[in-house]
């Protein structure tokens, strides 16, 4: 009680000016009020919720009629809310009349009670809905309108915005409100008349035609998009005066690149987008004096504008000037996250690792979970031949995030060319138990095709594969991952020795190629597959036509390393070594990648064959060793190894090498299996030699050649 009497003493004290009394010694009722309330709140603050009810009580039955009945009404309400007597609230708040001067507070919260409490969608509108019939003005509206969308009721939502447009035929922001509102419900065709109607009423909505823009763009009208961006530019005209304007003009340029990019018209983006640049750099001058608050949201601009930039030079394979404007935009803003990305991803192209390391272990600084830091970084450590590091640093990464599986597809790839693929199992199993539903999730799913192909099982791992086929997210990789089973589950590498078809017959493997492809987006890799499954029809007029499509590929970009390696095996099967030859060459001598490396390592492969067959044992013997340094478990590179030592009759030092390609290749191929044998027999290592040879005709009863050549053999040779 002495605690109200002080503070309601101290909303008595008059006011004073000069030292003179400016009113009454009496405490208003509003002043009163507040007092009351105020103290309510500390009560609530020193949990003595008691007191703060009790305090209520009396505040109620103090001005009960008077015109702070509703305010006090509200008040009390929130107090029992946040007591937690949600009932006792929402009855305080039903008994608020309209004729109040708190009834549009009271509306609010009691519909927001009614939706995060009740769950009551239906009451929450109806709580918009007395708001509109008490005051129907176009503030009302917008606020019914809004209250639609919170709820997922768009067409609803939309008849709100309209009778707010009638009452406020000149707000713009109404007018972008409702065609943003019709684009959500998928009514473009209707969108579009009404941001044309809306243009041609009022040809200075300068907003409204960016959105039409944006609009036609979406539905692919790319005439109609540049257009209207034409028009927008020509009106706000070079040296806008306002500032908005000036930032509307950089926009229009960003959409115009935007627009001339899907056209495939690099050059012309590059050009709209340095106007862009520099109408920007003009913005940030003018932002830096007269509203420096804004510097750092205009800054951020300034950098996605040359990020887009050097994204455009990365297509035109101006790897200069990609780098050039990406390090624009980390000027512009430090952590720009997809110019830090870019470059970093740039700097490992150019073997300069210590730079990306740098800018990826910066991102991480900033934001330790960044999944695509984690990937690039792995990527650098691999690119080093790191391996310990590279899983040492995705295995800290996934300690606090079992269930990351992007993390753990990497990590499956980096165990694999480590060959510690063992090590994979303990991480799976992890993120199964992480979530009851973790296994049925696709990037899971897709983890384990993995894990299973690298295992030397394709059969299983399409299994796998085919459950994450349908995902939005994991569809992609998993459609490619089968694509390049079904063409080449063995990974044959001896295409010239290939005998051509007579007839264009699809295998049913092509044919589930086909379908496969149709599900990826248009990207280089995905037309290098193409051509691929082209060349899995093995006829003449099917890898004329891949090959036409692989040079046409490399004209547009010549570095193209997947397609170098594809059109050298297409010349291979057409039995022209020469050219394929040439182009491998090229592969050989060009920087590895990381992102690129089962293309390196096949096209090293491949080249290594081709000097096996010619003889050049110690060239054969460098690539191969070159692809253990990217891929310790790479079964062929060992198998070739093993073919150079056999040619060299060093039939110890072939049987070494043979053992690994068995052991990494799961001891799954009979044909690695008769090698690996027969070396043991040569180097008289009978016993070693029988063993192989049983475990080859387990899986293989029909598989004579070896009984005969091999087992029979060394059994005689141990009897004697």
């Amino acid at each position: 009680a002495s605690l109200l009497e002080t503070a309601m003493a101290a909303a008595a004290r008059p006011a004073r000016r000069g030292g003179q009394a400016s009113g009454s010694d009496q405490a208003t009722p509003q002043s009163r009020c507040d007092v009351y309330l105020q103290l309510a709140e500390v009560y609530l603050a020193l949990d003595r919720r008691k007191d703060a009810k009790r305090l209520a009580r009396e505040a109620a039955a103090e001005f009960a009629g008077g015109p702070e009945e509703g305010r006090m009404s509200l008040a009390t309400a929130r107090l029992e809310l946040k007591s937690g007597n949600v009932e006792k609230a929402i009855q305080m708040l039903c008994g608020i009349s309209s004729a109040s001067p708190q009834f549009l507070a009271a509306q609010k919260d009691l519909a927001l009670l009614y939706l995060n409490h009740r769950g009551d969608r239906h009451k929450y509108a109806q709580c918009h809905l007395e708001l509109v019939k008490a005051n129907p003005s176009a503030a009302s509206y917008v606020m019914l309108g809004e209250a639609y969308m919170h709820i997922s009721e768009p067409r609803e939502a939309l008849a709100a915005f309209e009778q707010a447009l009638q009452a406020d035929p000149s707000n713009s922001a109404l007018s972008s409100r409702i065609g943003k509102v019709l684009v959500t419900t998928l009514q473009y065709a209707r969108a579009v008349e009404y941001y044309e109607g809306a243009v041609q009423r009022d040809p200075s909505q300068s907003r409204l035609r960016h959105e039409l823009a944006e609009l036609c763009l979406r539905l692919k009208k790319h005439d109609r998009a540049e257009s209207e961006l034409l028009e927008l530019l020509a009106q706000l005209g070079d040296g806008a005066a306002d500032l908005g304007d000036a930032t509307q003009r950089v926009e229009a340029l960003r959409l115009l690149a935007k627009v001339h990019q899907e056209r495939g018209g690099a050059d012309e983006a590059i050009n709209e987008l340095l106007k862009a640049s520099e109408a920007q750099q003009g913005v940030l001058a003018r932002v830096r004096v007269d509203a420096p608050d804004l510097t750092g949201e205009q800054g951020r601009v300034a950098a996605d504008v040359a990020c887009q930039l050097g994204e455009l030079y990365e297509v035109k394979h101006n790897g200069e000037s990609a780098i050039a404007s990406h390090e624009a935009a980390l000027r512009h803003c430090s952590g720009h996250e997809r110019s830090s990305l870019a470059l970093a991803r740039l700097r490992m192209l150019r073997g300069e690792l210590e730079s990306a390391e740098v800018l990826c272990v910066s991102l991480l600084r900033v934001d330790p979970g960044h999944q695509d830091a984690v990937m690039a970084l792995a990527d650098v450590m691999q690119q080093r031949s790191e391996w310990g590091a590279a899983v040492d640093h995705l295995r800290s990464h996934l300690e606090t995030r079992h269930a990351d599986f992007r993390s753990i597809a990497k990590l499956l790839q980096v165990l694999r060319r480590a060959g510690r693929l063992e090590e994979a199992d303990a991480f799976l199993n992890r993120a199964e138990r992480s979530s009851p539903h973790a296994a049925q999730h696709a990037g899971f799913r897709l983890c384990k095709g993995l894990l299973t192909l690298y295992r030397n099982n394709p059969r299983s791992a399409l299994q796998f594969l085919n459950l994450a086929r349908n995902d939005a997210e994991w569809g992609p990789d998993a459609a490619q991952a089968m694509i390049e089973i079904y063409l080449d589950p063995d990974r044959e590498t001896n295409w010239d020795e290939l005998e051509l078809a007579s007839s264009p017959q699809p295998s049913d493997a092509v044919r589930a190629c086909e379908r496969l492809l149709r599900e990826l987006p248009r990207s280089q890799r995905q037309q290098v597959l193409d051509c691929y499954t082209l060349m899995a029809y093995r006829t003449q007029t099917h890898l004329e036509k891949a090959a036409s499509m692989l040079l046409e590929l490399l004209g547009a970009d010549r570095e193209c390393v997947p397609a170098m390696v594809c059109l050298s095996q297409c010349y291979l099967m057409l039995k022209q070594a020469p050219k394929a030859r040439n182009h491998l060459k090229r592969v050989a001598k060009m920087p590895f990648v990381a992102e690129l490396a089962e293309d390196f390592e096949r096209g090293w492969l491949m080249l290594a064959d081709v000097y096996i067959a010619s003889g050049k044992y110690d060239l054969a013997e460098e690539l191969c060793r070159r692809c253990l340094a990217s891929n310790n478990a790479c079964a062929k590179a060992w198998e070739f190894l093993g073919v150079v030592k056999e040619k060299e009759m060093s039939y110890l030092d072939a049987a070494t090498h043979y053992e690994q390609a068995w052991k990494h290749g799961s001891e799954a191929s009979a044909e690695v299996g008769h090698k690996l044998s027969f070396n043991y027999l040569k180097a008289k290592k009978f016993v070693e030699a029988i063993d192989v040879c049983h475990k080859v005709l387990r899986q293989y009863p029909d598989y004579t050649r070896i009984r005969h050549e091999v087992l029979e053999r060394a059994r005689e040779s141990v009897r004697l």
